[in-house]
Protein backbone atom coordinates (compact mmCIF):
# COMPACT_ATOMS: atom_id res chain seq x y z
CA UNK A 1 0.00 0.00 0.00
CA UNK A 2 1.54 2.86 -1.04
CA UNK A 3 1.54 5.88 -0.20
CA UNK A 4 -1.43 8.24 -1.57
CA UNK A 5 -0.47 11.84 -2.56
CA UNK A 6 -3.76 13.00 -4.12
CA UNK A 7 -5.37 13.76 -1.11
CA UNK A 8 -8.13 11.78 -2.45
CA UNK A 9 -10.21 8.68 -1.42
CA UNK A 10 -8.49 5.42 -3.58
CA UNK A 11 -9.61 2.24 -3.18
CA UNK A 12 -6.08 1.31 -3.42
CA UNK A 13 -5.60 1.84 -0.15
CA UNK A 14 -7.84 -1.05 0.98
CA UNK A 15 -5.49 -3.61 2.37
CA UNK A 16 -6.22 -7.42 3.04
CA UNK A 17 -2.99 -9.03 4.62
CA UNK A 18 -1.00 -11.55 3.58
CA UNK A 19 2.65 -11.83 3.62
CA UNK A 20 5.59 -13.48 5.10
CA UNK A 21 7.63 -13.66 8.70
CA UNK A 22 11.51 -13.51 9.37
CA UNK A 23 13.10 -13.88 12.19
CA UNK A 24 17.04 -12.61 12.90
CA UNK A 25 18.83 -13.13 16.02
CA UNK A 26 20.22 -9.86 17.47
CA UNK A 27 24.08 -10.37 18.26
CA UNK A 28 26.61 -8.33 21.07
CA UNK A 29 25.97 -5.23 19.13
CA UNK A 30 22.66 -5.29 18.41
CA UNK A 31 22.70 -5.79 14.79
CA UNK A 32 20.91 -8.63 13.33
CA UNK A 33 21.80 -11.73 11.73
CA UNK A 34 20.95 -13.98 8.79
CA UNK A 35 16.98 -13.68 8.94
CA UNK A 36 15.74 -17.19 8.80
CA UNK A 37 11.98 -17.76 7.59
CA UNK A 38 9.25 -18.96 9.45
CA UNK A 39 7.43 -20.67 7.16
CA UNK A 40 3.57 -20.10 6.86
CA UNK A 41 2.11 -17.69 9.13
CA UNK A 42 -1.78 -17.75 9.45
CA UNK A 43 -1.95 -14.36 11.69
CA UNK A 44 -0.13 -11.67 12.77
CA UNK A 45 -1.47 -8.90 14.18
CA UNK A 46 0.49 -5.22 15.14
CA UNK A 47 -0.74 -3.25 18.12
CA UNK A 48 -0.21 -0.10 19.71
CA UNK A 49 -0.81 0.97 23.32
CA UNK A 50 -0.58 4.48 25.00
CA UNK A 51 -0.91 5.22 28.33
CA UNK A 52 -1.92 8.62 29.52
CA UNK A 53 -1.98 10.72 32.92
CA UNK A 54 -5.30 13.11 32.96
CA UNK A 55 -5.92 16.03 35.32
CA UNK A 56 -9.28 17.64 36.38
CA UNK A 57 -9.94 20.55 37.26
CA UNK A 58 -11.45 20.98 40.60
CA UNK A 59 -12.74 24.76 40.54
CA UNK A 60 -16.56 23.97 40.09
CA UNK A 61 -19.00 21.54 41.39
CA UNK A 62 -18.10 18.90 38.56
CA UNK A 63 -14.73 17.73 38.24
CA UNK A 64 -13.39 18.46 34.09
CA UNK A 65 -10.62 16.81 32.48
CA UNK A 66 -8.53 19.91 31.21
CA UNK A 67 -5.06 17.98 30.38
CA UNK A 68 -4.48 14.56 29.14
CA UNK A 69 -0.66 13.95 28.71
CA UNK A 70 0.79 11.10 27.10
CA UNK A 71 3.22 9.23 29.35
CA UNK A 72 4.20 5.69 27.37
CA UNK A 73 3.59 4.30 24.52
CA UNK A 74 4.37 0.83 23.36
CA UNK A 75 3.94 -1.58 20.68
CA UNK A 76 3.49 -5.10 20.54
CA UNK A 77 3.35 -8.14 18.16
CA UNK A 78 1.07 -11.33 18.02
CA UNK A 79 1.58 -14.28 15.12
CA UNK A 80 0.97 -17.43 14.83
CA UNK A 81 2.87 -20.34 12.95
CA UNK A 82 1.53 -23.79 11.37
CA UNK A 83 4.80 -25.09 10.03
CA UNK A 84 5.98 -27.80 13.01
CA UNK A 85 9.70 -27.79 12.31
CA UNK A 86 12.31 -27.91 14.74
CA UNK A 87 13.24 -24.69 14.82
CA UNK A 88 10.04 -23.36 15.33
CA UNK A 89 9.15 -25.50 18.26
CA UNK A 90 12.49 -24.78 19.52
CA UNK A 91 11.30 -20.95 19.46
CA UNK A 92 7.84 -21.62 20.97
CA UNK A 93 9.56 -24.18 23.80
CA UNK A 94 12.24 -22.09 24.25
CA UNK A 95 14.19 -24.77 23.10
CA UNK A 96 18.56 -25.43 21.71
CA UNK A 97 17.96 -26.78 18.43
CA UNK A 98 20.98 -29.21 17.15
CA UNK A 99 22.39 -31.82 15.15
CA UNK A 100 23.60 -35.33 16.74
CA UNK A 101 25.62 -37.97 14.94
CA UNK A 102 23.18 -41.22 14.78
CA UNK A 103 24.54 -43.25 17.64
CA UNK A 104 23.69 -46.32 16.19
CA UNK A 105 25.51 -45.49 12.99
CA UNK A 106 28.62 -47.51 14.36
CA UNK A 107 26.88 -50.13 15.26
CA UNK A 108 26.56 -51.95 18.99
CA UNK A 109 28.25 -55.06 19.33
CA UNK A 110 26.46 -58.47 20.45
CA UNK A 111 26.22 -60.18 23.77
CA UNK A 112 27.91 -58.65 26.67
CA UNK A 113 28.55 -55.38 24.86
CA UNK A 114 24.88 -54.55 24.31
CA UNK A 115 22.86 -51.69 25.56
CA UNK A 116 20.86 -53.05 28.75
CA UNK A 117 17.47 -52.09 27.77
CA UNK A 118 15.67 -53.16 31.30
CA UNK A 119 17.05 -54.98 34.34
CA UNK A 120 13.42 -56.61 34.70
CA UNK A 121 11.25 -56.50 31.71
CA UNK A 122 7.43 -56.39 31.78
CA UNK A 123 5.16 -58.19 28.61
CA UNK A 124 3.12 -56.32 27.14
CA UNK A 125 5.26 -52.68 27.44
CA UNK A 126 7.07 -51.06 25.11
CA UNK A 127 10.47 -49.63 26.00
CA UNK A 128 12.50 -46.75 24.01
CA UNK A 129 15.85 -47.91 22.49
CA UNK A 130 18.83 -45.31 23.77
CA UNK A 131 22.44 -45.40 23.78
CA UNK A 132 22.43 -45.56 27.49
CA UNK A 133 20.03 -46.18 30.43
CA UNK A 134 21.15 -43.52 32.87
CA UNK A 135 20.14 -40.36 32.06
CA UNK A 136 22.55 -39.51 29.40
CA UNK A 137 21.68 -41.60 26.37
CA UNK A 138 20.53 -40.14 23.03
CA UNK A 139 17.28 -41.91 20.98
CA UNK A 140 18.76 -43.84 18.03
CA UNK A 141 16.33 -43.85 14.65
CA UNK A 142 16.06 -47.14 12.82
CA UNK A 143 14.32 -45.65 9.82
CA UNK A 144 16.80 -46.33 7.31
CA UNK A 145 18.95 -49.12 9.07
CA UNK A 146 18.99 -52.58 9.76
CA UNK A 147 16.22 -53.56 12.34
CA UNK A 148 18.10 -54.71 15.73
CA UNK A 149 18.19 -57.15 17.64
CA UNK A 150 16.66 -58.01 21.31
CA UNK A 151 18.83 -60.43 23.04
CA UNK A 152 17.81 -61.80 26.80
CA UNK A 153 20.30 -62.32 29.58
CA UNK A 154 23.41 -60.41 27.54
CA UNK A 155 25.55 -60.44 30.00
CA UNK A 156 24.57 -64.54 31.39
CA UNK A 157 23.47 -66.91 28.65
CA UNK A 158 22.42 -64.77 25.79
CA UNK A 159 19.71 -65.59 23.47
CA UNK A 160 18.23 -63.38 20.78
CA UNK A 161 14.66 -62.98 20.25
CA UNK A 162 12.51 -63.38 17.34
CA UNK A 163 11.00 -60.17 15.60
CA UNK A 164 6.72 -59.56 15.46
CA UNK A 165 6.90 -62.97 18.17
CA UNK A 166 8.46 -61.92 20.86
CA UNK A 167 9.01 -58.23 20.20
CA UNK A 168 7.84 -55.34 17.93
CA UNK A 169 10.13 -52.06 16.41
CA UNK A 170 8.77 -48.73 15.65
CA UNK A 171 11.98 -47.81 13.09
CA UNK A 172 10.60 -44.32 12.88
CA UNK A 173 10.18 -43.75 16.91
CA UNK A 174 12.80 -46.18 18.24
CA UNK A 175 10.64 -47.99 20.59
CA UNK A 176 10.81 -51.66 20.99
CA UNK A 177 7.62 -53.84 22.21
CA UNK A 178 7.41 -56.48 23.77
CA UNK A 179 4.99 -58.95 22.98
CA UNK A 180 2.55 -60.58 25.35
CA UNK A 181 2.81 -64.62 24.06
CA UNK A 182 6.86 -63.69 23.99
CA UNK A 183 8.27 -67.63 25.11
CA UNK A 184 11.71 -66.26 24.91
CA UNK A 185 11.81 -63.15 27.12
CA UNK A 186 10.12 -64.25 30.54
CA UNK A 187 8.76 -61.29 32.85
CA UNK A 188 11.71 -60.09 35.01
CA UNK A 189 14.12 -60.82 32.36
CA UNK A 190 17.34 -58.69 31.99
CA UNK A 191 16.67 -57.37 28.31
CA UNK A 192 19.40 -55.56 25.70
CA UNK A 193 20.13 -54.37 22.56
CA UNK A 194 22.42 -54.52 20.03
CA UNK A 195 22.77 -53.55 16.08
CA UNK A 196 25.48 -54.42 13.31
CA UNK A 197 26.89 -51.30 11.71
CA UNK A 198 24.63 -50.11 8.30
CA UNK A 199 26.21 -47.61 6.20
CA UNK A 200 22.93 -46.47 4.98
CA UNK A 201 21.77 -44.73 8.04
CA UNK A 202 21.37 -41.20 7.96
CA UNK A 203 24.66 -39.57 9.82
CA UNK A 204 22.38 -37.06 11.84
CA UNK A 205 19.10 -36.39 14.02
CA UNK A 206 17.60 -33.40 14.41
CA UNK A 207 16.94 -33.03 18.25
CA UNK A 208 15.20 -29.77 19.90
CA UNK A 209 15.86 -29.95 23.54
CA UNK A 210 13.21 -27.93 25.87
CA UNK A 211 13.73 -25.34 28.57
CA UNK A 212 17.02 -24.37 27.42
CA UNK A 213 17.50 -21.34 25.87
CA UNK A 214 16.90 -18.08 27.85
CA UNK A 215 14.89 -15.16 26.42
CA UNK A 216 16.36 -14.38 23.06
CA UNK A 217 15.66 -10.78 21.58
CA UNK A 218 15.45 -10.86 17.14
CA UNK A 219 14.59 -8.34 14.60
CA UNK A 220 11.43 -9.17 13.24
CA UNK A 221 10.66 -8.34 9.35
CA UNK A 222 7.16 -8.58 7.80
CA UNK A 223 6.83 -8.89 4.26
CA UNK A 224 2.80 -8.14 3.54
CA UNK A 225 1.24 -8.32 0.25
CA UNK A 226 -1.96 -7.23 -0.84
CA UNK A 227 -4.47 -9.10 -2.99
CA UNK A 228 -6.48 -6.12 -2.73
CA UNK A 229 -4.02 -4.24 -4.80
CA UNK A 230 -2.47 -6.12 -7.74
CA UNK A 231 0.22 -7.88 -4.56
CA UNK A 232 1.20 -3.79 -3.72
CA UNK A 233 4.38 -5.07 -1.02
CA UNK A 234 4.46 -3.52 2.78
CA UNK A 235 7.69 -4.11 4.23
CA UNK A 236 7.27 -3.76 8.11
CA UNK A 237 11.02 -3.84 9.79
CA UNK A 238 10.78 -4.32 13.96
CA UNK A 239 14.47 -3.79 14.81
CA UNK A 240 14.01 -5.54 18.40
CA UNK A 241 11.58 -7.69 20.27
CA UNK A 242 11.31 -10.10 22.66
CA UNK A 243 9.12 -13.11 21.88
CA UNK A 244 7.40 -15.28 23.88
CA UNK A 245 5.27 -18.61 23.29
CA UNK A 246 1.65 -17.85 23.93
CA UNK A 247 -1.10 -20.67 24.75
CA UNK A 248 -1.20 -23.73 23.94
CA UNK A 249 -0.03 -25.67 20.81
CA UNK A 250 -3.14 -28.77 20.10
CA UNK A 251 -0.39 -32.06 19.04
CA UNK A 252 -4.30 -33.86 18.75
CA UNK A 253 -7.28 -32.15 16.84
CA UNK A 254 -9.21 -31.97 14.36
CA UNK A 255 -7.85 -29.00 13.15
CA UNK A 256 -4.36 -27.55 11.86
CA UNK A 257 -1.76 -26.91 14.99
CA UNK A 258 -0.49 -23.73 15.44
CA UNK A 259 1.59 -22.10 17.94
CA UNK A 260 1.12 -18.72 19.14
CA UNK A 261 3.67 -16.06 20.04
CA UNK A 262 3.36 -12.47 21.45
CA UNK A 263 6.39 -9.95 21.15
CA UNK A 264 7.02 -6.98 22.71
CA UNK A 265 8.98 -4.36 20.49
CA UNK A 266 12.19 -2.34 22.35
CA UNK A 267 14.28 0.65 20.82
CA UNK A 268 17.23 -0.99 18.68
CA UNK A 269 20.15 1.22 20.22
CA UNK A 270 22.01 0.57 17.07
CA UNK A 271 19.04 1.98 15.10
CA UNK A 272 17.80 4.39 17.64
CA UNK A 273 14.39 3.35 16.64
CA UNK A 274 11.73 0.68 17.38
CA UNK A 275 10.46 -0.45 13.71
CA UNK A 276 10.05 1.17 9.80
CA UNK A 277 6.90 0.96 7.88
CA UNK A 278 7.76 1.18 4.48
CA UNK A 279 6.02 1.53 1.11
CA UNK A 280 6.58 3.03 -2.14
CA UNK A 281 5.31 6.77 -3.35
CA UNK A 282 2.14 6.46 -5.24
CA UNK A 283 1.92 8.44 -8.66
Amino acid sequence: MAINLTGKADTRDYFLGRGKLYLALLDASSLPGAYRDLGNAPSFNFSVEEENLEHFSSRAGLKVLDKRVAISKAVSIAFSLDELNHDNAGLFFGGSVSNIVNPAIAGVGADASEIIITSSSELGRAYPLLTAYDGTGLPVAFSARSIPTITEDPTGTPVDGVLDTDYEIDKDSGLMFILAGSVIFPAGSVLGWWSAADASAPATLDIMSALKASVQTYAVRYEGVNPANSSEKLILDLYSVQISADGDMPMIGDEFATMSFTGSAQENSAYGKTFDWRTNIRA
